[in-house]
């Protein structure tokens, strides 16, 4: 619990800190601006604030993309060794058998 507090505390302050450094003005406690200022943001710094936030949801979110990739190369790699010579997804010789032995006729 002590950790899930910790980020949010931390998360909630780097983003004052990242809109002090954009607007000049200094969000108050609960991370609230006066409507007066609110509505008066340069268009240039709303975007800056997405672009940051777009690049912290891709770091955010690359590991897990990564991780899946790499899992799915490992199995990939796993069957290959386990049978070099099968197409993946066959476990079949390739011929159709239906039990009964053929005797050519």
């Amino acid at each position: 619990a002590e950790d899930e507090v910790f980020g949010l505390v931390t998360s909630f302050l780097v983003v004052q800190v990242l809109r002090f450094a954009v607007s000049g003005i200094l969000p108050d406690e609960d991370g609230e601006e006066s409507t007066s200022v609110v509505f008066n943001h340069q268009w240039q710094e709303i975007a800056v604030v997405f672009a940051v936030a777009a690049v912290c949801t891709a770091t955010a979110y690359t590991p897990k993309l990564l991780s899946s990739a790499f899992e799915k190369m490992d199995k990939a790699m796993e069957q290959e060794q386990t049978d070099p010579l099968q197409p993946h997804g066959h476990t079949s010789s390739g011929h159709a058998s239906n039990g009964h032995a053929s005797n050519g006729h």
